[in-house]
């Protein structure tokens, strides 16, 4: 697998390092001096005038003026192409506004000859000059920048060799961009061979925009008829982007068609595509390996993006771009990072990953080339285009292989339904007889399961008090609504006779025949109260002891408490139950949250009581959560807000008034759909002894 993940990128690494080795050496430019007399331009072509050239700072010379010898005391030498702020000045370097003229003599083999020039931009406007004449220039060259005009254009020019020795003078303006000077190569060759090589040139990225706008429309189908796959989208977007720049960059497609074009704009759409360009084919790979790529580096790359834009649309070009060489930084840090990402996608063995990673390499290398030959590294000139193109034949080669394996995945399932449809055909023959069996059937189990239900059903009413203890010190009100026939909460009474009741309620987990069967496992439990009925911790820790290994996954929220007639004393203990709500006699309403968990294995036995003291009139009111969790159409639930403001409405009411209003209110509020989702039981004791103990 390692040779494998080593073997694409090391053998594209290679093949460009042969193309670049690749090339005929020629004669270059040596202080301002280029020899061709040996030049066999007809078998080798034209030659790039690279070198050192004669160079004038802050001068813009005329031809004639080089007679005068004095000019020959300004003369240094610059490297061509380069920019001129890299040329040492004083111990510094030359700004990137100014303006310069360069010179150098080519020496022709042959006078009378009609020679032709291939000029690419310079920054950001030039005056060229052959043997004194004018024969190129782009915008107006100026001393200052009132008296330029840039323009980014390149052109082709042809002139007559002079025996021998023939001048090239350049004036070159820039006080719009923040490197001025020659920054690429210009090529000199016959004039037949110059026309060749731009409308070479010409076609070329003609076609190259043309396939990218096609690969761009492609992909915006695959999207549309695949809305679920982003992938395509962001890739659509992608070759719009490059197809934009390869116009605006190299031949300069755009403004050769309208050469009125704004250079600013210009120039900011160059820039935008660059800024945009990165952050969307971010987004693309993010789409295609989210495990590997974290969502964290895409907002980042975005909000950079974004960011850069924002300057650029805001500021002139003097002052945006100062932010291409951080971006540039930031698009090599993307490189690696996503070169890691797809190391980790091979290494997992995802779907197309090791052919783009192929693709990847490839538009990497072209992306570097174009940053290197921007600062004047390399020269080669800008390619991501040409990379892009080689991606887009690896990504059709992924596209390719998700159909096919969607057409063979399709053939698979036709091949099952047919299949299908032969066993339902042969199934329907035979479907009468069949379902009137199976409906026998269910007749049966749903007569079984009716019996059942109700044998529950009784079990559970036999479970609950058929009456309420009678005493003249306390009044108490009882209503169950089970969510089925049978439910899971369970409640009972235990009256020492002239001493004092206790009260009992619990709510087990799950409904039906299981929360029947559970209540009645609890319900044996109690059979030991009467030795705890004033120690209502003590009496759900038996509970706990009795029912833990039973219980397995289910659970008991319970609370029992103890009424002492003599005094007024109230004793409480809760297992996770809701709380206990006072109704002061004087109009007050309390919660009674005694601490305590759930009955379950998974919790200690720890219930300690709570004590207060009850006054003539006091209510008491013990419920279980589905009041609370009844809902409306809108899936609100009632909650303990809205329940408590009921019972504070409700306070001067009978127990027995508080039980029917309270149940009248949640049947109005839980209809629709949802409703009553658990068993609702609802206690109401009134005390009516006066007593004197005080809390």
């Amino acid at each position: 697998m390692t040779a494998k993940l080593l073997f694409l990128p090391v053998s594209t690494a290679f093949i460009l390092c042969i193309l670049s080795c690749s090339r005929t050496t020629a004669p270059s430019a040596l202080q301002g001096v280029i020899d061709l007399t040996e030049w066999d331009f007809t078998a080798r072509g034209p030659v790039k005038l690279d070198g050192t050239w004669e160079f004038y700072w802050g001068k813009l010379i005329s031809p004639a003026s080089f007679k005068d010898e004095k000019i020959a005391a300004a003369r240094r030498y610059a490297s061509v192409p380069n920019t001129w702020n890299r040329i040492p000045d004083n111990g510094g370097y030359f700004p990137g506004e100014g303006h310069a003229t360069y010179r150098a003599i080519v020496k022709l083999p042959r006078s009378g000859v009609r020679y032709g020039l291939k000029i690419r931009e310079m920054s950001s406007a030039y005056r060229l000059y052959v043997n004194g004449i004018l024969i190129a220039s782009n915008g107006t060259a100026g001393d200052r920048r009132e008296s330029m005009v840039p323009q980014f254009l390149p052109l082709i020019a042809f002139f007559k060799s002079a025996g021998g020795d023939n001048e090239i003078i350049i004036h070159v303006s820039n006080y719009y961009e923040k490197h001025g000077g020659i920054w690429h190569s210009m090529y000199i060759g016959l004039d037949r061979q110059i026309i060749t090589m731009r409308e070479r040139s010409i076609f070329m990225e003609a076609a190259l925009t043309g396939i990218l706008f096609i690969m761009a429309l492609y992909h915006l189908g695959l999207f549309i008829m695949r809305p679920g796959d982003r992938s395509s989208l962001y890739f659509f977007l992608y070759c719009l982007i490059i197809a934009v720049r390869t116009i605006v960059m190299g031949e300069r497609l755009l403004i050769r068609s309208f050469p009125n074009f704004n250079w600013e704009l210009a120039l900011k759409l160059e820039h935008t595509t660059l800024y945009l360009g990165v952050p969307v084919f971010a987004l693309f790979f993010y789409s295609l390996f989210r495990e590997e790529v974290h969502s964290a580096v895409i907002k980042l790359y975005s909000a950079i993006g974004i960011a850069f834009t924002a300057v650029l649309i805001v500021t002139p070009a003097r002052i945006h771009t100062l932010l291409i060489t951080p971006f540039q930084i930031a698009t090599l840090a993307a490189i690696l990072y996503f070169l890691r990402a797809l190391a980790m996608a091979i290494s997992k063995r995802r779907q197309g990953a090791l052919i783009l990673l192929t693709g990847f390499v490839l538009i990497s290398a072209a992306v570097v080339n174009d940053i290197l030959y921007d600062h004047g590294m390399v020269n080669t000139g800008y390619i991501v285009s040409w990379g892009l193109l080689v991606f887009i034949f690896f990504q059709s080669l992924i596209v390719s292989m998700r159909f096919s394996k969607d057409f063979t995945r399709a053939e698979q399932l036709t091949a099952e339904l047919m299949s299908s449809k032969k066993q339902i055909e042969e199934y329907n023959a035979t479907l009468e007889d069949k379902v009137l069996q199976r409906t026998e059937k269910i007749i049966n189990q749903n007569i079984f399961l009716e019996h059942q239900i109700a044998l529950a059903e009784k079990l559970q009413k036999a479970l609950l008090p058929t009456r309420v203890p009678q005493t003249g010190d306390v009044v108490i009100a009882h209503h169950y609504v089970p969510m089925m026939n049978v439910g899971g909460d369970l409640y009972d009474f235990r009256l020492r006779e002239g001493k004092g009741i206790g009260i009992f309620i619990c709510d087990v987990s799950g409904h039906g025949v299981a929360g029947a069967f559970l209540s009645s496992m609890v319900k044996m439990s109690l059979n030991g109260w009467d030795n705890t009925i004033e120690k209502p911790g003590k009496t759900l820790a038996d509970i706990h002891t009795s029912l833990k290994d039973k219980l397995g996954a289910y659970f008991i929220s319970a609370i029992a408490c103890y009424i002492d007639f003599s005094t007024g004393l109230f004793r409480a203990a809760c297992a996770g139950h809701p709380p206990i709500i006072l109704l002061r006699s004087g109009g007050l309403l309390e919660q009674v949250r005694p601490r305590g968990r759930v009955i379950s294995p998974l919790f200690s036995p720890d219930f300690p009581d709570v004590e207060t003291s009850l006054e003539r009139g006091d209510k008491m009111v013990l419920y279980t959560d589905g009041i609370t969790e009844a809902r409306d159409p809108a899936r609100e639930l009632f909650g303990e807000e809205k329940f408590t403001a009921l019972l504070s409405g409700l306070a001067s009411c009978s127990p027995e008034d508080i039980c029917r209003q309270v149940l009248a209110r949640i049947k109005a509020y839980s209809t629709g759909t949802y409703g009553i989702e658990d068993d609702i039981t609802l206690i109401v004791a009134e005390y009516l002894k006066a007593t004197s103990l005080k809390k």
